[in-house]
């Protein structure tokens, strides 16, 4: 995938509708390259606030898997809190939302 390392994603540009295809391309790159860029996946859930019809779902675990692996930094917390409650009660959404409880609070049975 010819992606940059890295995603220029400052001033109003980032929450350009027509910037939402190149975003969602950057977290299968993100996920492919072992990278990671907090402020490329915060542009992409604005966007998804922006414009909810256009959510994609498998594109949202990825980001939000990228997020939690992050830990302990709060990244998760700070990309859900820009998903709404409907898609979080999605079944794979709310399942990574308890796994992610999990380390944070330090049961690992």
């Amino acid at each position: 995938m010819a992606a940059p390392s890295t995603l220029d994603v400052t001033g109003a540009e980032r929450y350009n509708p027509d910037k939402l295809a190149q975003l969602e391309q950057y977290v299968d790159y993100q996920v492919v390259n072992s990278t990671y860029q907090l402020d490329a996946n915060l542009a992409l859930l604005r966007l998804y606030q922006f414009n909810p019809e256009k959510i994609n779902p498998p594109k949202l675990l990825r980001l939000l898997v990228k997020a939690l692996m992050q830990l302990p930094s709060p990244d998760f917390n700070t990309c859900l809190y820009l998903i709404p409650d409907h898609v979080q009660e999605q079944e794979a959404m709310a399942s990574l939302i308890v796994m992610a409880g999990h380390p944070q609070a330090c049961r690992f049975k």
